[in-house]
């Protein structure tokens, strides 16, 4: 075990050096100290990755949203005032046409909009109120969906993961809620508890 330690201390003083020599010639101003005792991105990677796997086995594109979101249990969730909020709170972010952009970044050599948006924005225009489970489901799910997109393929930057703390850790929580649940539902492949 001591050798573990060993390893494990030298991979992370070497990944921080890395790290920090990174950001500076991104020209970024963030503190390396800051990006790597934030839990928040690692949280969201690690409830990705089961969310990922329980209900996209394994693997989730944008055409694979909407017949998820028509599923019952998925619907059922919805009217869990902890899940109802965040998809306010995110239906109400989105109506601003600059977050809505850099939710759904165009890259320069696109002529096309990014697959999805327009989906989206169907779903955000509509008053919230007036949504029914699914397009509730739907819309949380394109959020989820384009924070990882946009995690995994770097287009919010590494430095840029703390600004979106604050939405990361709501897609964290939902991505969690629809995991108990999965676990907890009497079709569940998860041994239950009494």
């Amino acid at each position: 075990m001591p050798n573990s330690n060993k390893h494990a201390q030298s991979t992370e003083t070497e990944f921080k050096a890395w790290l920090e020599h990174y950001l500076e010639t991104e020209g970024s101003t963030q503190p390396c100290d800051g990006l790597l005792s934030n839990p928040a991105a690692i949280r969201f990677l690690i409830a990705w990755s089961c969310f990922e796997q329980q209900f996209f086995k394994g693997f989730m594109k944008g055409d694979s949203i909407e017949p998820v979101s028509k599923e019952p249990s998925g619907c059922k969730l919805m009217k869990q005032s902890s899940l109802n909020k965040i998809v306010s709170e995110f239906h109400q972010r989105y109506q601003d046409a600059k977050k809505l952009d850099r939710l759904f970044p165009k890259k320069p050599q696109d002529r096309h909009e990014p697959k999805g948006k327009a989906e989206f924005q169907l779903l955000i225009k509509e008053d919230f109120d007036s949504l029914v489970p699914e397009q509730k489901c739907q819309l949380l799910l394109w959020v989820i969906f384009r924070y990882r997109n946009n995690i995994f393929h770097g287009n919010k930057g590494v430095a840029g993961w703390l600004r979106y703390q604050e939405q990361i850790d709501m897609c964290t929580r939902a991505m969690l809620v629809w995991l108990t649940a999965k676990r907890l539902s009497p079709d569940s492949p998860f041994p239950h508890t009494p």
